[in-house]
């Protein structure tokens, strides 16, 4: 069977532009190669793992666990099914951060590392940047050490801790910090999700396990503990209880800035400790 003839085979039980990736990604060739190289003849094991993954794909499972990486931030990072898929709207996080971090030379810490995609983005931005990162899941930490290597980012940079939950009293013996930063599982088991979300995507980072704000009472209980005077939290929130999570921060004695997305939803909080 020749490359168009599989695309075309293909493009009855999956979009024409995911097929396309899933045999760029298979023969490891670009886009403009592919182009070139639809009259190719697929070697047996070639079309073998090329339809295993057009199944995969068709019974829902999403992309960058098929291909194993994710774009973000302008650059790819390693992903499996141990770490939540990086989404757009996280970007805006990042560069939240990097417009208040102005190039400084800084100590950041992390909660909840996932696949790296945050904190990694972070020191390639600043090159003077050290970070700090905590992770619950074994998993996630061996692909957050992975994705670290593969963009160069050697450990004396990045500190990774084991967590045991969503607290961040984990970082008090290394404090203090110039800024915390965190996308924390926020999500409710009664949220609306696309299936292959709820289907394949870590359930430990997507919901919520206690009571929903009990990780940003938390954060606001130990910010001052954690950071110095005019540093500053950055965290990823649910648009729905925007109001209510800057509250609770006000309510400690710190000044808030909800960030809204493309969408025009508050979708990051900005916390500065003033004196």
């Amino acid at each position: 069977m020749q490359a168009r003839d599989w695309l075309s085979f293909t493009k009855r039980f999956i979009p024409a532009h995911e097929a396309e990736q899933i045999l760029e990604q298979t023969l490891g060739i670009s886009p403009a190669e592919q182009r070139l190289t639809r009259d190719r003849e697929l070697a047996g094991d070639q079309l073998e793992l090329l339809t295993s993954r057009m199944r995969r794909r068709a019974l829902g499972e999403p992309l960058q666990y098929i291909l194993g990486d994710a774009p973000f931030f302008g650059r790819y990072f390693k992903v499996t099914p141990d770490v939540l898929i990086p989404r757009p709207e996280t970007e805006i996080l990042v560069n939240e951060v990097l417009s208040w971090a102005k190039g400084r030379t800084l100590r950041g810490a992390e909660l909840g590392l996932g696949s790296g995609c945050i904190s990694l983005s972070l020191l390639l931005e600043i090159p003077k940047l050290k970070m700090i990162a905590s992770e619950v899941s074994t998993g996630a930490l061996q692909v957050a050490h992975q994705n670290a290597e593969l963009h160069g980012i050697r450990l004396e940079r990045l500190e990774l801790l084991k967590s045991l939950g969503e607290q961040f009293e984990i970082f008090l013996p290394h404090g203090p910090f110039d800024f915390i930063v965190s996308n924390p599982p926020y999500l409710t088991f009664s949220d609306e999700l696309g299936r292959g979300v709820s289907a394949y995507e870590p359930e430990l980072a997507l919901f919520s396990r206690e009571d929903l704000n009990s990780f940003y009472r938390n954060a606001a209980k130990n910010l001052r503990s954690l950071v110095i005077l005019k540093g500053a939290g950055f965290f990823e929130i649910p648009h729905n209880r925007a109001s209510e999570i800057s509250d609770i921060f006000v309510n400690f004695g710190f000044e808030t800035h909800l960030c809204m997305d493309l969408t025009g939803r508050p979708r990051v909080l900005k916390v500065c400790y003033q004196p």
